[in-house]
């Protein structure tokens, strides 16, 4: 990992390999640098709490819109916000490519984004989401309904019991979630599962068997 970037990294708009990329509050060094860029592969990001002061706003990660569509590997450390942008929040089946994400978060987001139906993701890791209570329907699929967030139970839906969510999942690692009470079982998910790893998930009282 880098300790500092380049500055006004963004101008290389024709970049695609960036493995790491560390937010400083010097100018030109911000996550916004990112958005102009058409990475694939692998992308980390990490010290967001540099941004904003260390009061991460909701559209900090905006800058980075959506990701290109053939990047590989997405690790997202220590934001302070309270929900995921609006592009994590979408389909993310858009990222078919995508085969690793990673999500550490010390703060207040509440719920994860919905990442089963994404065909080859095959490494998936929570750590240190405090305020996550539930891993729901949500977290599996989609779904028209209002009330869906990641983490949340949601309605019944015909998709739900057609579509093997999590298809080419291997390895899975929820790790530091005090306060994770449910996991829900989806039927059809999982079928590739090799390795689950749950510590320090003291009150998780609920999980798929």
């Amino acid at each position: 990992m880098f300790i500092e970037m380049p500055v006004e990294i963004g101008r290389l708009s024709n970049l695609q390999t960036l493995t790491g990329f560390t937010v400083s509050k010097d100018e030109g060094c911000s996550i916004k640098e990112l958005k102009c860029l058409n990475l694939r592969g692998e992308l980390n990001i990490c010290d967001l709490e540099k941004e904003c002061d260390g009061k991460i706003d909701d559209d900090v990660l905006e800058g980075l819109k959506p990701p290109h569509p053939n990047l590989k590997r997405f690790l997202i450390e220590n934001f302070g916000s309270a929900k995921c942008p609006t592009w994590m929040e979408s389909d993310l089946s858009t990222y078919k490519n995508l085969i690793e994400f990673k999500l550490v978060n010390r703060h207040i987001l509440a719920y994860v984004p919905t990442l089963g139906e994404l065909p080859f993701l095959r490494f998936l890791e929570f750590s240190e989401l405090e305020k996550v209570k539930c891993l729901g329907q949500g977290f599996y699929y989609h779904s028209n309904s209002s009330t869906i967030r990641g983490g949340g139970a949601t309605s019944s839906s015909s998709r739900m019991t057609t579509t093997v969510a999590f298809l080419s999942l291997k390895k899975l690692r929820l790790y530091d979630m005090p306060n994770l009470v449910e996991w829900f079982e989806v039927l059809l998910s999982f079928r590739s599962l090799v390795k689950l790893t749950v510590d320090r998930c003291p009150e998780l009282k609920i999980k798929p068997n």
